[in-house]
């Protein structure tokens, strides 16, 4: 899968650019996978406009990629989790994407539930 840096703007319209792997190319965009509640999810709510960089050093170039974004299918959405090994399930429905965490401890019996 191929990182690439993911900009989008809040509700006030300030900026914010991460990194994400994109998971999939469908005939009409490119997938990649957030929980909705992380900050991505909220500034998306606010705001479908998206910017893709994907840059390569080896061959000293980039590709940006401006539009709309869209949630996929529950169907979809599903069927990726699923294919994940299962420590990365429970560790994504274990953490709250963006969100300090209270403690280790805290993490653990989550995890343990």
């Amino acid at each position: 899968h191929t990182a690439f840096a993911l900009g989008s703007c809040d509700k006030n319209n300030r900026p914010s650019v991460r990194m994400v792997l994109l998971k999939i190319i469908v005939s009409d965009g490119y997938v990649f996978f957030t929980n909705l509640n992380s900050k991505k999810g909220e500034s998306f709510k606010n705001n479908k406009r998206l910017s893709m960089c994907f840059y390569w050093e080896n061959l000293k170039r980039q590709i940006r990629i401006n539009g709309d974004g869209y949630v996929i299918s529950d169907e979809m959405a599903d069927i990726y989790f699923e294919s994940r090994l299962r420590g990365s399930q429970i560790g994504a429905w274990a953490s709250q994407q963006s969100q300090a965490l209270t403690s280790r401890k805290s993490l653990i019996t989550k995890i343990k539930l």
